[in-house]
């Protein structure tokens, strides 16, 4: 017998930029291979208008409509890692607009500082009742 997924809930953490649709769908492919929930995370006011983004984008991309989505303020890397801890998000995908030279190692602001908070255990690190650190994946995109 296969042993069941320790990944189960997988999180998106969105800003709408150029590149969300590619972003979300990794988390897609992710959500898939594990049989997970989808988790998505915005730092800002709902409204209609974000709400209707969400919706259009989700169906697009044959995700459920009903894939639970956090509103969050505050510091964007300190409220996504509060959403993450507070929902138990196993991996977290988040991604990064490559403006620079090809090759050139680059993350966005938010992405560079959770990948600092995550080295430092912050957050996505161990947490209450688990012995293994979150994965974290980000991917980067050429403009």
């Amino acid at each position: 017998m296969r042993d069941p997924s320790p990944y189960k809930n997988v999180a998106v953490a969105s800003t709408f930029s150029p590149r969300f649709k590619q972003v979300l769908a990794e988390a897609k492919r992710i959500r898939d291979r594990f049989s997970a929930d989808l988790h998505l995370i915005y730092v800002g006011e709902r409204d209609n208008e974000i709400t209707t983004k969400f919706s259009d984008t989700l169906a697009q991309l044959e995700l459920p409509l009903n894939s639970k989505i956090h509103y969050e303020s505050g510091s964007p890397a300190e409220a996504i890692l509060g959403a993450v801890a507070r929902e138990n998000i196993d991996v977290i995908v988040a991604g990064a607009l490559e403006k620079e030279v090809v090759l050139h190692p680059f993350l966005g602001n938010v992405a560079r500082r959770l990948v600092r908070l995550r080295e430092l255990g912050e957050g996505i690190g161990k947490t209450a009742g688990r012995d293994r650190a979150r994965p974290f994946i980000i991917t980067r995109e050429l403009a």
